[in-house]
C-alpha cells in the first residue's frame, strides 16, 4: 500500500503562472532585486512541462495567511507551537533535519502556502522571505544538482511516514530491496526559484515545475483543504478502520471561518450517525454567555418515552390501592411531559459558573411548560401530605417567579447532604437546590437554570431567548456546538484524571466563558455531512508593505 509522507503546507504570491514551456528571465526588476546593480543578468533558462492540475487533486492545500492561522488555532486549542516550530517538523517530512531547521526562519510567515500530489508525487511550493533567497540557495549549494536550472537531490528526510511492510525510524536510509513506496522517498528535488521567491519541493523536475502553477490553479479560498477518501484510508489504515466516504473538503476565510464537508462515495447513501435526527437548538446557544454547551435531537425519543411510560404504570399496578390513589395521577402528569419532549435536549455550562443550563425540546412549549409546573405542584402538595405522617420527607417549595418573562422556581431546602460534594456548587449559600424554569411560544423548548442563583439567571436567559430569531423546529442541524473557553482553561480541564468524574465535574462548574464563542453546527445533505465552525478571528499584525513576509 502506497503510504506517501506528509504533504507540507506551500505558499506563494499571486504572481502571473508560467506557461507549459516556462522560460525565467535574468530581469533584476523581475527578481525584485535592486535595478541598479551591476551583477550580469543570469541566462535565461527553460523549464520542463508541468503536470496537468487535476480539478480534484488526491490531496490539496492552501493556506493564504499561515501566521494569522496559527494565531487563531492558538486561541482554541492548547499547546500549539510557534509557527517556525510547525515549519521545521513540516519541513523535516521532506528535508534532513539540519536543512529543515535552517530553512524553517526562512519561509515568509503572511505569504499563502500550498501543496498538491499530482501524479503520484506531493509537490510543494513554500514563499521565501526576499532577503533570504541567498541564504536558501546557500543550504542547496553542495547538494548534487539535478537538471539545468538550479534544482539538487536532496538527502532522506528526517521524518517518515511508517508503512506497514517497511518500519523507518527518524533519518534512516531506505535500503535497495525497499518496496516502490519508499525507494520514492529519496527521489525529493528542491530549487529555489528567485523570481517567485519560493523553495519548491517534488520528486521530478516536472513536479518542480508544476509547483509554479499551484497558485493559479487552485485559488479556491483562503483556506482550502481536499482530501481524497482513498489517501486517507491509505494514508491512515493504522487509525482510521474504515474511511466510508469519497472526499473530505474544508474551504473558509481562515480557521475562524469554516466549513467541512464529507463527501458520500458516489452512487452510495451516506452513513447514518446513529441516534441522531435534524433539530438541534442553535437558537439557545446564542441567547447566554455559556462557556460550553450542545444540543441536538435524538431519534429514538419515542420509544424511549412508551418504554418509560409503560414501566411508571406497571409499577402503579404493584402498588397497593392506596398508593395508586396518589401515584396514578402522578404517573398521567408525567406521561403527559413526556409525550409533549420531540427528543431535542440541550444542556450548557453557565451562563456563571456554578450554573447548569438545560433544555427540552416541545412542538408546544406553552403546553409542555404549564404541564410540567402542574406535575411539580402535585409533587409538591403529596410531599407535604406525606409529612403529616413522616418527618424524613424532604419539603419543596414551587413557586412563580415572574410572568412576563414566564419563570418559576423550585426550591429543595437542605440539599446538602443530596449531593456529593464536588456537586456543591450548585447549592446556595444556606445549601439549597434550586430550579428555575421557563417557557415560551418562540422558545421551541422548556428551558431551565440549575444553581444558587437560578431564577436570576434564567431570567436573563429568557430576556435573550425573546430578543433573539424565534426557535426553528425544522433546522436541518443534526448537532450545535459552542465552546467559550481559552486555550489554557481547556489545558486545565484536560489535565484532570478522566477516571475521576467527580473532579472533572467540580472543575466544570467552575468553568466562565472568558472569550467569544466559537459556534459549531454539523447538518447532512444529500449527499455529504456539512460542518461549520464560527470562531474570534485572533489580531494577527497588519502585513508589512515591501518585505515580502
Amino acid at each position: 500500500m502506497r503510504r506517501p509522507a506528509l504533504l507540507l503546507l506551500a505558499a506563494c504570491l499571486a504572481l502571473p503562472s508560467c506557461k507549459t514551456s516556462q522560460r525565467v528571465g535574468g530581469d533584476p526588476a523581475q527578481r525584485g532585486e535592486d535595478s541598479k546593480t551591476t551583477a550580469p543578468a543570469a541566462r535565461p533558462i527553460i523549464l520542463p512541462a508541468p503536470h496537468p492540475l487535476a480539478e480534484d487533486p488526491r490531496v490539496g492545500v492552501r493556506v493564504d495567511d499561515p501566521l494569522a492561522a496559527l494565531l487563531t488555532l492558538k486561541n482554541l486549542i492548547p499547546g500549539v507551537p510557534e509557527l517556525p516550530v510547525l515549519a521545521e517538523t513540516m519541513l523535516a517530512t521532506q528535508l534532513p533535519a539540519e536543512l529543515a531547521r535552517a530553512f524553517a526562519p526562512l519561509l515568509a510567515d503572511r505569504r499563502p502556502w500550498l501543496g498538491a500530489e499530482l501524479e503520484g508525487e506531493d509537490i510543494l511550493h513554500l514563499p521565501l522571505r526576499p532577503g533570504d533567497l541567498a541564504a536558501a540557495e546557500a543550504l542547496l549549494a553542495a547538494l548534487p544538482p539535478e537538471g539545468d536550472f538550479g534544482a539538487v537531490r536532496l538527502p532522506p528526510a528526517a521524518l517518515h511516514l511508517r508503512d506497514p511492510d517497511l518500519e523507518l525510524t527518524d533519518g534512516a536510509q531506505i535500503p535497495d530491496q525497499a518496496p516502490p513506496q519508499a525507494q520514492s522517498r529519496r527521489s525529493r528535488l528542491a530549487w529555489v526559484d528567485r523570481q517567485q521567491r519560493a523553495l519548491r519541493i517534488a520528486s521530478t523536475l516536472p513536479g518542480l515545475a508544476t509547483s509554479r502553477e499551484l497558485e493559479r490553479g487552485y485559488a479556491r479560498g483562503p483556506l482550502w483543504l481536499s482530501v481524497d477518501g482513498a489517501r486517507i484510508r491509505e494514508s491512515f489504515a493504522d487509525l482510521v478502520d474504515n474511511f466510508p466516504f469519497a472526499r473530505l473538503l474544508v474551504r473558509g476565510a481562515g480557521l475562524h471561518e469554516l466549513t467541512l464537508e464529507i463527501h458520500a462515495e458516489p452512487g452510495r447513501a451516506l452513513p447514518p450517525l446513529p441516534e441522531l435526527a435534524p433539530g438541534a437548538m442553535g437558537h439557545l446557544h446564542g441567547a447566554a454567555p455559556l462557556a460550553l454547551a450542545a444540543s441536538a435531537r435524538w431519534s429514538g425519543h419515542q420509544d424511549a418515552v412508551r418504554g418509560l411510560i409503560r414501566e411508571m404504570n406497571a409499577n402503579v399496578d404493584r402498588a397497593g390501592f392506596a398508593a395508586r390513589l396518589v401515584l396514578d395521577g402522578l404517573v398521567q402528569q408525567a406521561s403527559a411531559v413526556l409525550r409533549a419532549w420531540n427528543g431535542r435536549v440541550f444542556v450548557g455550562l453557565g451562563p456563571t459558573p456554578g450554573h447548569l443550563a438545560l433544555a427540552f425540546g416541545a412542538d408546544d412549549p406553552v403546553r409542555a411548560g404549564q404541564g410540567l409546573s402542574r406535575l411539580l405542584g402535585a409533587i409538591v402538595d403529596n410531599l407535604e401530605l406525606a409529612r403529616l405522617f413522616a418527618s424524613n420527607v424532604p419539603k419543596l417549595n414551587l413557586r412563580r417567579h415572574s410572568k412576563d418573562p414566564e419563570v418559576h422556581l423550585l426550591t429543595v431546602p437542605g440539599a446538602r447532604g443530596m449531593l456529593p460534594a464536588e456537586a456543591r456548587a450548585l447549592l446556595d449559600d444556606k445549601g439549597n437546590l434550586r430550579l428555575a424554569f421557563g417557557f415560551s411560544a418562540r422558545s421551541g423548548a422548556v428551558y431551565a437554570v440549575l444553581g444558587p442563583r437560578a431564577e436570576t439567571e434564567l431570567t436573563t436567559w429568557a430576556a435573550a431567548i425573546a430578543a433573539a430569531p424565534a426557535d426553528e423546529p425544522q433546522t436541518p442541524d443534526l448537532i450545535a456546538l459552542t465552546v467559550a473557553l481559552t486555550a489554557e482553561q481547556i489545558a486545565a480541564q484536560l489535565a484532570q484524571n478522566p477516571s475521576r468524574a467527580e473532579q472533572f465535574l467540580q472543575q466544570a462548574l467552575a468553568l466562565t466563558p472568558d472569550r467569544a464563542p466559537t459556534q459549531i453546527t454539523a447538518r447532512q445533505d444529500p449527499d455529504r455531512y456539512v460542518i461549520t465552525a464560527l470562531s474570534p478571528a485572533a489580531a494577527a499584525p497588519p502585513r508589512r508593505q515591501g518585505r515580502g513576509r
